[in-house]
């Protein structure tokens, strides 16, 4: 089984839509393992993912206390056996023939690393939009960390087939539910070739009650600023990309999360800290900021005055 595409997919509370996922799934036309990683779920999902086992030999189950979706996906990293990894939230689908031709593009081109495909969002309702629909390649960790602060690149897992070597020595960070976005300047690293194919789909389902569709709070605003500002980090170290338009409207948008999260009342984690103080080492040139053409005046001016008073004092007397 040395093609064997493992498909990751964490299910937690999902019984109403974990049937249709899976079958869209076992669709595909390609050699492959599921492994449905029961996070503790308390409706009927432990027992809909034991029958759905039983129904199809390529499905694995393990089930565990209730940890997180980084937690369920690191577990089922741990035992998968696929040449190719990829993962597939519980609640969508996948559009048919899908994996079929990136697997092929992995498998004829062995420079490539990661194959992103398009995603539909929201599936489930009317006049979705479509995106990383176009063939394009980016070949070093610089290009695919540009790519990652545009709409080229997503940062989702779940739309992207990797090579299983990705994630030797790499796990998602438990604790956090913005872990795709944490693990991009990591993924940045590893990865020697990312192509985006424009081939097959993800049908990503909108659902009350998932971690999209919930309201901010001021952990999810904390943990958030930690995932992008690892990327913001990570772009500075290249000086070309840290003086250009797309990496200031990044920084920016950092800079909103966390005259956000100073503004409303919280308990501060040890993380967003650490994050915080990484970011304040950052700034961007007052160039780069009045090149950058479409950030309004008003928050160039709120940049300008945060690089001239300092990110500590700025908080203090004008956010």
């Amino acid at each position: 089984m040395a093609h064997t595409l493992s498909i990751i997919i964490p299910v937690y509370n999902t019984s109403a839509f974990l049937e249709k996922c899976v079958e869209s799934v076992l669709k595909q036309n390609v050699e492959m393992e599921i492994i449905l990683i029961d996070d503790g779920s308390t409706d009927d999902s432990p027992a809909l993912c034991d029958r759905l086992a039983l129904c199809d030999a390529r499905i694995k189950v393990i089930h565990q206390a209730n940890s997180g979706i980084s937690s369920a996906r690191n577990r089922a990293l741990d035992i998968c056996k696929g040449k190719y990894i990829t993962f597939v939230d519980s609640d969508d689908e996948l559009l048919e023939d899908t994996y079929k031709p990136n697997l092929e593009i992995l498998e004829q081109n062995e420079h490539i690393t990661v194959v992103q495909f398009p995603y539909i969002y929201p599936y489930n309702q009317p006049n979705p939009r479509k995106g990383a629909d176009s063939a394009q390649m980016w070949e070093c960790e610089r290009d695919i960390l540009e790519a990652c602060m545009s709409p080229e690149v997503n940062h989702a897992v779940w739309n992207k087939i990797f090579r299983r070597s990705v994630f030797d020595q790499l796990r998602f960070p438990e604790g956090t539910v913005f872990e795709d976005t944490y693990i991009i300047p990591d993924l940045a690293k590893r990865i020697g070739c990312l192509y985006s194919s424009g081939l097959g789909g993800y049908g990503y389902n909108l659902r009350p009650g998932s971690i999209m569709a919930s309201g901010a709070n001021p952990q999810k605003m904390q943990e958030r600023f930690q995932a992008y500002e690892r990327i913001v980090h990570a772009a500075s170290g290249y000086p070309d990309l840290h003086n250009s338009p797309l990496f200031v409207n990044y920084y920016h948008q950092c800079f909103l999360m966390m005259v956000g999260i100073n503004r409303t009342p919280k308990k501060i984690s040890s993380r967003y800290e650490d994050s915080l103080n990484h970011f304040r080492t950052i700034s961007c040139s007052l160039s780069s900021i009045f090149r950058t053409k479409n950030l309004p005046v008003k928050e160039k001016i709120r940049l300008v005055l945060s690089k001239i008073a300092g990110i500590p004092l700025y908080l203090k007397y004008f956010s």
